[in-house]
């Protein structure tokens, strides 16, 4: 995930984070899941988002937050997202 933040690739990061919290929570590891949620705002907050991507993060993260997270709802949102459309300019326009 920090190799995507370095090479500018954010949304790509977000996607590593929700396969990875879709592990978590295979696992039952909620605190896990819990702190890559809340660590999902940081990655975007700085950057004007799609607003199709945010809304997607958000609820992820409530439901992370709340503890109703499951591996498929990480999964389905990862996928939701990876389907997008990946136009020339990144999802996650310049601020």
């Amino acid at each position: 995930r920090d190799a995507f933040l370095d090479l500018e690739m954010p949304l790509d990061a977000v996607l590593a984070s929700l396969d990875l919290a879709a592990l978590h929570l295979a696992h039952g590891r909620t605190a896990e899941t819990r702190r890559l949620a809340e660590e999902l705002a940081p990655l975007v907050a700085s950057r004007a988002v799609d607003r199709e991507v945010l809304a997607a993060l958000l609820v992820f993260r409530e439901a992370a937050r709340l503890d109703r997270a499951t591996a498929a709802l990480a999964r389905a949102t990862a996928e939701a997202l990876r389907r997008r459309p990946r136009p020339a300019a990144p999802l996650l326009r310049p601020s």
